[in-house]
């Protein structure tokens, strides 16, 4: 019985490090700053991983009248 469970928590272990390596390649930082067209001032600054987050900051920039500068970290 020992033996099943030292296993079975080996092959978890393995399975739970290979799932949170290939999470953590799947997500990208992306930094957007949204500069005023007129001025060059910049207005705000934003950081998110979800790509649908980003797409909405970038309109958000556009709404504010600015121009928005993309960073990928």
């Amino acid at each position: 019985m020992k033996l099943k469970s030292i296993l079975f928590g080996g092959i978890a272990a393995i399975a739970l490090s290979l799932g949170v390596q290939s999470t953590a390649h799947a997500y990208m930082t992306i930094l957007v700053t949204c500069v005023d067209k007129n001025n060059y001032n910049i207005l705000w600054t934003s950081k998110s991983i979800f790509h649908a987050q980003y797409r909405e900051d970038v309109r958000r920039c556009i709404a504010d009248g600015g121009y928005a500068e993309v960073d990928y970290l």
